[in-house]
């Protein structure tokens, strides 16, 4: 903010103090308007370093004395300044029905968030709440209390139209960018869900938490990027595991008749379908036997459990990326699949899921992204140490995502396993 727009506000900020005293207890509908413009304008812009003491003992005195009128939205007003100092103003103008509601008093508005599986919950968030601020009200919602493992989960706005997932700072004012998508006229959703799985499940936490856990781990599940063949063979006590997860995913439902066969083929994973050692009857037989022995199961303990076999699987917890070609020796022009999680990087096998190459997060040094000549992005993974080195360079249409997985990654081990 230039120095004109400083003085600008401070000039501002003067009559305001001066006004709220005299029109108190005269005038008191222009003086309730007059700290909702305090309100608004906290929320836009900083104040110069040299008004801001006066300012801030100015709204602490009437924030702190009960007694006095207006000591509900002087609190507000701090708040508003404290964050703006902060993380700065917001940033687009107001849209009409904020500046509407704001005038008229309603300082919140209640925005819906979606969970994975569709669920929606319900945040109120003020003109000052940051995307952090709404992850930590969702996080508490489900039991999750520690702040470091609240930085695991991560805001997304989905643009209907063009079917485009991004994902919003931690410091971005939510209004700013529901306001933004507004005016390009966007359907837009929210949606809320858990980034990096560096800490366990928590198995006793409330439903809605194994509920969230569930739904996101399904579509990896039955994508297929959780299983490991061996050249389209599955090992027998593999497929079991397989069978049981299908009785599990089935029950969860709250069903209570016995699953047909088309039933049973959307229950399993879409490579376990092309193995060859087990046919059709055989797996329904399998997930008959295995209805049987959890019959008497609630559909939550059949998360839970579907949780914790999945759990000690070797890919649990990654998040998964498409390699259209990678510059690793062993998969020179081939396409691949990137795993990334808490242990490292792995470069799967594009049909078995089987890793071919793996880096720890102790072997990774820095990632760079750039664009190809022909226009295709592209993410460096520098390896090695300061002796000897290397650079993987593969291409992805997700480089920021996967970029920022693999610094999270880093970041984690460098805080808590060295």
């Amino acid at each position: 903010m230039s120095s004109n727009d400083n003085g600008w506000y401070d000039t501002k900020c003067t009559l305001f103090k001066m006004y709220t005293f005299l029109l108190t207890f005269v005038y008191r509908d222009s003086c309730q308007k007059g700290w909702r413009l305090i309100s608004i304008m906290t929320s836009w812009f900083e104040c110069s370093e040299k008004f801001r003491p006066y300012l801030v003992k100015y709204l602490q005195t009437i924030a702190t004395n009960r007694d006095l009128p207006n000591n509900a939205v002087a609190k507000m007003c701090l708040l508003n300044l404290r964050k703006t100092l902060r993380f700065g103003g917001r940033t687009n103008v107001p849209s009409a029905q904020e500046l509407l509601a704001l005038t008229e008093g309603r300082v919140s508005k209640r925005q819906r968030v979606m969970l994975p599986g569709g669920n929606p919950v319900i945040i109120n968030v003020k003109p000052t709440t940051i995307t952090m601020d709404l992850i930590e009200e969702v996080c508490l919602q489900l039991g999750i209390e520690k702040q470091i493992e609240m930085e695991e989960y991560a805001l997304f706005y989905i643009i209907e139209r063009e079917r485009q997932f991004c994902q919003m700072g931690s410091d971005e004012y939510i209004f700013d960018v529901t306001t933004d998508l507004q005016n390009r006229q966007e359907s837009f959703s929210l949606l809320f869900q858990r980034l990096s799985w560096f800490f366990p499940i928590k198995f006793d936490a409330p439903e809605s938490y194994i509920e969230l856990m569930f739904q996101q781990t399904l579509p990896d599940y039955f994508d297929g990027f959780l299983v490991i063949t061996d050249n389209s063979y599955l090992e027998p006590e593999h497929a079991n595991l397989i069978g049981k997860l299908a009785a599990l995913k089935f029950k969860s439902d709250d069903k209570v008749h016995m699953p047909t066969g088309q039933e049973i083929r959307e229950l399993l994973p879409r490579n376990v379908l092309k193995t060859h050692e087990l046919g059709p009857s055989q797996w329904i037989n399998m997930v008959h036997d295995h209805l049987q022995v959890i019959s008497r199961l609630s559909p939550t303990q059949c998360k839970i459990e579907f949780l914790e076999i999945l759990s000690h699987w070797r890919l649990f917890g990654s998040t998964f990326f498409r390699i259209q070609q990678a510059t690793e020796p062993s998969l020179y022009g081939q396409q691949c699949l990137l795993a990334v999680n808490k242990e490292g990087v792995y470069f799967l096998h594009h049909e078995t899921n089987s890793p071919v190459v793996r880096y720890n997060m102790s072997d990774i040094l820095s990632t760079r992204r750039g664009r190809s000549e022909g226009g295709k992005n592209y993410l460096e993974i520098k390896c090695g140490n300061l002796m000897m080195q290397k650079i993987v360079r593969l291409e992805t249409d997700l480089c920021s995502l996967c970029a920022l997985m693999i610094m999270d990654g880093m970041t984690h081990y460098v805080a808590y396993e060295l």
